[in-house]
């Protein structure tokens, strides 16, 4: 009985070594935007030898009067054929290509296809690019947080009258109210408080200065996926 008790408890205890040993394993690396991956990313284009794409398989040579529908596709090496064996019985060779391309015998195993020349293409690398606002880092795009702002528009304009000879008046920057004075006569003074390319005034904007200004919502802290031109896939050099 003592015997057996000794065995079970060390049993008990190799199990539970076991499970900590299996659980204690190396942590993995971290993924970025995907890849399993620490360094710098780029964009990259592998090399691809010229080849011919498929269109689609050639169509039949018909006649204005063929119910195509009633014709079986025969695929043999060199020329394919559409045959007809219900009566009358009719043979149209496979020599169009109404979708574009043109035919290569023998394409798809022993099917003619119509297909199209695809220029070989050299490896290549490109930066990957971000969204207007954010930035490259390597690894992915950010944007930096930024407080509630009020952004310039350009400066207050006079609320001119349709006489008024605008070269003729002065800008008078103050704090407060600006205005455009003109001294010589008549003498005409012109408050500051228009904004005809958009914004709102704001007094002492630039100085004493009142500016149309608009509104520019804070930003968080972001990060997102950087995008690749056509061809090419975002991963380690």
């Amino acid at each position: 009985m003592k015997k057996s008790l000794i065995l079970a408890l060390a049993l008990v205890a190799l199990t539970v070594f076991a499970g900590l040993s299996a659980g204690q394993q190396a942590p993995t690396q971290g993924r970025v935007s995907g890849l399993s991956f620490s360094g710098t990313l780029v964009c990259k284009r592998p090399a691809t030898p010229a080849h011919n794409k498929g269109v689609d398989r050639c169509h039949g040579n018909w006649l204005p009067t063929d119910n195509t529908g009633k014709f079986d596709y025969q695929a043999a090496p060199g020329p394919d054929h559409f045959n007809k064996t219900s009566w009358p019985k009719a043979d149209r060779r496979c020599e169009k290509c109404p979708n574009g391309g043109t035919i290569q015998q023998d394409f798809n195993g022993n099917e003619d296809w119509c297909v199209n020349y695809v220029a070989a293409t050299s490896a290549a690398t490109a930066t990957p690019s971000c969204p207007s606002g954010f930035t490259w880092n390597g690894t992915s795009c950010t944007r930096p947080a930024t407080p509630a702002d009020t952004k310039g528009v350009d400066r207050c304009h006079g609320n001119w009258l349709p006489t008024d000879n605008t070269g003729k008046f002065d800008y008078q920057a103050a704090p407060g109210p600006d205005h455009f004075n003109k001294t010589s006569w008549p003498k005409a003074d012109r408050r500051c408080e228009k904004c005809p390319n958009g914004g709102t005034i704001q007094q002492d904007f630039n100085g004493n200065e009142d500016w149309c200004v608009n509104y520019v919502a804070a930003t968080s802290v972001a990060t997102t996926t950087p995008s690749c031109p056509s061809g090419f896939t975002l991963g380690p050099p």
